[in-house]
């Protein structure tokens, strides 16, 4: 579970490897976004980065990697690489609602809803039918004669 005390670990994370990129790409960093991520990290969270690694083999927060892919897409590469990018979240996006729409048609089959219902067979003969067409007779009602009216009247009064 995504907690956002770790996307401000995740910002000291990304301040740190920002720190140690190359001038030309600390450039193409706008220095507003550069002061906004340096406010967001978390003082009291430390993070090493071990120069002797790759970056892919530092041991970062999943919510760092998805902030450094935001920030290459954004602003570090190149406007081919880009348009790579946004043809690639094109096709992600119409991959997911693919998916979304197979399990909606799977969740919400009409076929399959009323499958069950399907292998119940009903027959007019049967007892089922014939006990609900008893309970289903319209009850007679008796009106009272007036003698008997009075007759119920006056056992009221004792």
């Amino acid at each position: 579970m995504i907690q956002a005390n770790n996307y401000s670990k995740a910002f000291v994370e990304l301040n740190e490897i920002i720190k140690y990129f190359d001038d030309n790409l600390k450039n193409k960093i706008p220095n507003d976004l550069k002061d906004a991520i340096s406010k967001s990290s978390k003082n009291e969270y430390k993070f090493v980065y071990d120069k002797n690694k790759p970056l892919y083999k530092q041991n970062i927060l999943p919510e760092t990697k998805a902030l450094l892919s935001i920030l290459y897409s954004d602003y570090l590469c190149s406007e081919k690489e880009r348009e790579k990018w946004i043809e690639y979240d094109k096709f992600e996006q119409k991959v997911s609602y693919q998916k979304q729409e197979e399990e909606k048609a799977k969740k919400y089959n009409p076929n399959e809803i009323f499958k069950n219902n399907s292998n119940k067979k009903y027959d007019k003969n049967s007892e089922n039918t014939d006990n609900t067409n008893k309970n289903m007779e319209m009850v007679k009602y008796k009106k009272q004669k007036w003698y008997q009216k009075l007759f119920a009247k006056i056992l009221k009064m004792f």
